[in-house]
């Protein structure tokens, strides 16, 4: 039986570790532009190695 997921922990850029909940607004605004930044080079890295399926999502 699997335990339940009951805190989420971030690993701050300075290696401190801290709750989710027990971040600042501040804090939380830099690692959700953090995701998306990483989101953003991933999704144009996948893309750049098929140019195919770019074409694809063109004709949706």
């Amino acid at each position: 039986m699997k335990k339940e997921l009951t805190t989420v922990i971030m690993v701050m850029v300075d290696g401190k570790v801290k709750p989710l909940e027990d971040l600042t607004e501040e804090e939380y605004s830099r690692m959700l532009a953090a995701m998306a930044h990483r989101l953003t080079e991933s999704m144009s890295d996948y893309y750049a190695q098929h140019p195919d399926e770019v074409k694809e999502l063109a004709k949706i």
